[in-house]
């Protein structure tokens, strides 16, 4: 069988990865491999389980999304040569009281039951916090998680990609097109046709380009922009630091990334701009003011791939019998990305999926409008 993903982020390369240890399948994988892929400017937080978000569905599929990089992860580390950038060394949730992180852990600990990955909870008081990590503002109380972990999107793609490629996967650099005959999808590349009896799409924000005017898309982009701050000692030890705010802090060995930005209608502009990197500035002094003498030692942007109301596609193309589609998975592509991937995979070789597909429903977002 001929498979060609679409796509070579995180969900595209993961499929590639895992289709690669299948017998009798050859895989083909087009990306454009521009600038702008939220998966190669992403450096992220898999820690799904301390969100007080009542969206069950998104829940779910994090859930799942966190625990099967226990799995993954395993394999991908003994089989690549380079570093897959995915870290489990706990998380540090701040808040201004001890009440709010008391009220926060219970929360967790109900979880513990379904998502055991969660591990250990660690109540921290205000000093507790201070001793480990001065340059926080003061007065602020912080529960550890154990079970969370950092991502850093580049190196995973880069990783997955190069066991990929040593298994036989084949890699098109190209801008692809998809056409529509006899209810199937045909991918283009320079008006050739790739020849595949299966096409998987995890193109991210760029899907609604690639179809023609009779086709409804309903991905919108979200612009994210972070910050890196050279850290003075070494921080390949520290957890991932999620204060009350739209940002959180991501620590490497010697840097931490700070962010990210969310903002809407900016298409696939990328150029960093001052006034949303003044705000991360100003946010993260606000919960760690000793990092004002701190060095900028750079910039990320990508574009991220949204719904209109957030909710995740996954699943067959409604009008192609030969295609499945993974997108809109917004912020949350790095913790979810791999276990997406996977579930393409799945479908695609009429294996059985362990969430309700239901909840993702492609034809809310991606149908034809006309023929």
């Amino acid at each position: 069988m001929k498979i060609t993903i679409v796509g070579g982020g995180i969900v595209g390369m993961t499929a590639a990865y895992l289709l690669s240890k299948e017998q009798d399948i050859q895989v083909t994988v087009i990306d454009r491999e521009g600038a702008g892929q939220a998966s190669a400017a992403a450096s992220g937080i898999v820690c799904p389980w301390v969100s007080k978000r009542r969206n069950k569905t998104w829940y779910r599929l994090a859930v799942e999304g966190a625990r099967f990089y226990r799995e993954l992860m395993p394999q991908l580390t003994a089989e690549a040569t380079v570093n897959p950038g995915y870290e489990q060394k706990g998380a540090l949730i701040l808040r201004d009281s001890l009440a709010k992180i008391n009220e926060l852990a219970g929360i967790i600990e109900e979880r513990l039951v379904e998502a055991p990955e969660i591990g250990d909870l660690t109540v921290l008081s205000a000093a507790a916090i201070q001793q480990q990590f001065p340059f926080i503002a003061e007065g602020l109380s912080g529960l550890h998680v154990s079970g969370g972990a950092r991502v850093d999107g580049s190196k995973l793609v880069a990783a997955l990609k190069e066991v990929a490629v040593h298994n036989g996967v084949d890699f098109i650099t190209a801008t692809a097109r998809l056409a529509r005959k006899d209810n199937r999808l045909t991918v283009l590349v320079e008006g050739l046709e790739i020849a595949a009896d299966k096409v998987l799409l995890a193109t991210g924000a760029w899907l609604g380009e690639m179809f023609d005017e009779a086709v409804y898309c309903d991905i919108t982009t979200q612009k994210g922009q972070l910050l890196h701050l050279k850290t003075i000692q070494n921080s390949s030890d520290w957890p991932v630091i999620m204060p009350a705010s739209a940002f959180s802090f991501v620590p490497f060995a010697d840097h931490v990334v700070i962010g990210a930005s969310h903002e809407k209608n900016k298409g696939f502009n990328l150029a960093p701009t001052i006034g949303e990197l003044t705000a991360i500035a100003n946010e993260s002094l606000r919960f760690a003011p000793g990092w004002e003498t701190a060095e900028i030692i750079g910039v990320r942007t990508g574009t991220r791939a949204y719904t209109a109301d957030y909710t995740p596609v996954l699943g067959q193309v409604p009008f192609a019998d030969n295609a499945y589609v993974a997108n809109g998975l917004g912020a949350s592509g790095l913790t979810v990305g791999p276990y997406v991937g996977k579930v393409l995979v799945d479908l695609v070789l009429n294996r059985s999926v362990k969430i309700d597909l239901a909840q993702y429903p492609v034809e809310r977002y991606l149908r034809l409008i006309h023929e």
